[in-house]
C-alpha cells in the first residue's frame, strides 16, 4: 500500500525535527546536559590569580623562579601556598558547566556586584584561561556561576564559595619558615650566651633506586640534651619547617628581640639561608618570632619550639614579675602622677574598654594585648647595680597595675629612660620589690596604648 501524501508530508515534518533536535538540543532548567566546558589549568602552569568583589582585589602571582605565589596587590607578603593550592584544585581538569538554569536575577544567586566573586587565572597567555563569577552554593555540591560575557546562571561543582572568598590579610602566608626537611642541610641554633650548637646531615652513603642519593641522617653537635636519634632530630626539624603562625603582627611589634632568647639560621640544599629570632616574650602559650628580611612579626605556638627555647629557660625565669590568670583579671590601671585611668569589661557587652569618664579611643587589640603582657609580666632584663632611687623608680613616674577578681593586685613601677647599645629601655621594677629590671621604650608605649595615652 502506498503512504498517502498527507502521511508522506508529517514522515518528513518528524525527521526535520528530529535532525533539528540533534542539531541542536536548546537548554532547559534542569538534567545533565552540559552547556560549556571551564577548560582545566594545571596547578603547576598557573601563574596569577585574581579574585575581586565589589570591596576588594587580590592578585596572587608565581615567581617564575621559585615557583612560591606571593599576593601582590592590596598587599604584599608571601601567600599560603595550602590556600592558593585549594584555589586551583577543582581546575586540574575540565569541569562542566549544567544547562542555563536562569537568566538574570543575578542578585537571588549572589552573581550581581555586589555579591558575585569574579575568578580569573592566568596560565601565562595575555588573557586569561579561566574567567567566571562566583554566586553562592547550590545544593547537591554545586555554586552558581555566570560566564564571563553570559548573563546566564548556571551550576558547576568548584569546591564551594569558602576557598575563593577570604579578606586580602587572610591569604598571608602563616607558615613562618615553609620549608620540607628534604630541603634543608643544616641548622644553626645560636642562644644570646653559651655554646653555639649545631643540626647537619651526615655525608649521603646510599642511593635509591632512582640512582638519586638519600639524603644522610640528622646530627647534633654538641648535644645539648635533647638525647634524640636520627628520626627524632628529622622530627624536630619537619617540625620547625612546618611552625605555623597564630597571628600576624606588624614588623614595629616587640616580641623581645633585644637580645633574642635564640636565633635559628636555616641552610637550604640552594645555599641560602633564613635567620629566624625567637623573641623572649610569651602570652598564653605563644612566643613571638620574626625571619630576617620579612616584614612581619609572627605569634606561634612555644610547644613546638621548647627545645630551642631551654638555652634561655633560666633567663626567662629570672626576668619574670609577676603573673595573673586572665580569668582573674577585672580591671587595668594605668597611673601617671596623681592621675589615673581605668580599663574594664564594659557592664553590658563584657568588652573591655576606657571606664568611667574616659573619652580615649582605645584598639581592643591593644587592651587585649596588656593583659596577655600582664598575664605573665616578664622584663627585657635585668639591671644589676642600680638603686630604686637612681632608677628613678622610687617615686616611679608610671604605674601599671592588674586587679584580680578577690581584691588582690599586681603592680610594676617605671622609673626614668636609658641609652643601652643605641635602644631606649625604662628601668621598672615590680611594686614591694627592690630588683630593677629593663623594659623597652615600645613595649612601655605600647602599654599606654591600651589606656589612650599614646
Amino acid at each position: 500500500m502506498r503512504p498517502t501524501p498527507k502521511t508522506v508530508m508529517l514522515a518528513v515534518v518528524a525527521f526535520a525535527l528530529l535532525a533539528l533536535n540533534l542539531l541542536d538540543p536548546g537548554q532547559g532548567p534542569a538534567g545533565s546536559s552540559v552547556a560549556h566546558i571551564i577548560p582545566p589549568v594545571a596547578p603547576e602552569d598557573a601563574t596569577r590569580i585574581e579574585l575581586s568583589t565589589a570591596t576588594s582585589k587580590v592578585v596572587l602571582t608565581k615567581d617564575p623562579e621559585t615557583a612560591r605565589w606571593a599576593i601582590s596587590a592590596p598587599l604584599e607578603h608571601p601567600a599560603d601556598r595550602s590556600l592558593v593550592a585549594e584555589v586551583l584544585h577543582p581546575f586540574r581538569s575540565e569541569i562542566p558547566v549544567d544547562v542555563r538554569v536562569d537568566t538574570g536575577n543575578l542578585a537571588e544567586y549572589g552573581l550581581d556586584a555586589s555579591g558575585g566573586i569574579v575568578v580569573e587565572i592566568w596560565s601565562g597567555q595575555e588573557e586569561p584561561e579561566v574567567s567566571f563569577t562566583m554566586g553562592m552554593d547550590a545544593p547537591g555540591g554545586s555554586s552558581f556561576i555566570r560566564l564571563s560575557g553570559d548573563d546566564g546562571v548556571y551550576r558547576a561543582r568548584m569546591g564551594g564559595r569558602p576557598r575563593f572568598e577570604r579578606r586580602p590579610a587572610q591569604w598571608r602566608n602563616r607558615v613562618v619558615l615553609d620549608f620540607e626537611e628534604a630541603q634543608v642541610q643544616g641548622i644553626s641554633i645560636k642562644p644570646p650566651a653559651g655554646t653555639e650548637v649545631h643540626l647537619a646531615r651526615s655525608p649521603s652513603t646510599s642511593v635509591d633506586p632512582a640512582g638519586k642519593a638519600v639524603p644522610g641522617e640528622w646530627m647534633v653537635e654538641p648535644d645539648p640534651g635533647w638525647s634524640l636519634d636520627s628520626e627524632g632530630l628529622k622530627a624536630l626539624v619537619a617540625s620547625l619547617g612546618r611552625l605555623r603562625a597564630r597571628q600576624i603582627l606588624g614588623d614595629d611589634f616587640d616580641g623581645g628581640f633585644s637580645p633574642a632568647a635564640v636565633e635559628l639560621t636555616v641552610v637550604h640544599n640552594d645555599g641560602t639561608e633564613s635567620t629566624m629570632a625567637v623573641g623572649t616574650q610569651e602570652s598564653e602559650g605563644l612566643v613571638y618570632v620574626r625571619v630576617s628580611g620579612g616584614a612581619a612579626v609572627y605569634a606561634v605556638p612555644a610547644k613546638p619550639l621548647a627545645p630551642f627555647l631551654q638555652f634561655n629557660a633560666a633567663p626567662a625565669e629570672d626576668r619574670l614579675l609577676f603573673e595573673v590568670e586572665r580569668a582573674q583579671m577585672v580591671k587595668l590601671i594605668y597611673w601617671e602622677g596623681r592621675s589615673s585611668i581605668e580599663v574594664g569589661p564594659d557592664p553590658e557587652s563584657g568588652v573591655w574598654r576606657p571606664l568611667g569618664e574616659s573619652d580615649a579611643d582605645v584598639d581592643i587589640a591593644d587592651i587585649e594585648w596588656a593583659k596577655g603582657q600582664l598575664a605573665r609580666l616578664q622584663s627585657d632584663g635585668r639591671a644589676e647595680g642600680v638603686s630604686l632611687m637612681a632608677s628613678g623608680v622610687a617615686p616611679p613616674n608610671m604605674v601599671f597595675e592588674v586587679q584580680r577578681a578577690d581584691g588582690s593586685h599586681e603592680a610594676f613601677y617605671v622609673g626614668r629612660a636609658v641609652q643601652i647599645e643605641g635602644r631606649t629601655y625604662y628601668y621598672i621594677a615590680r611594686q614591694n620589690t627592690r630588683q630593677i629590671h629593663l623594659m623597652s621604650a615600645e613595649r612601655v608605649a605600647r602599654l599606654q596604648r591600651a589606656f589612650g595615652t599614646r
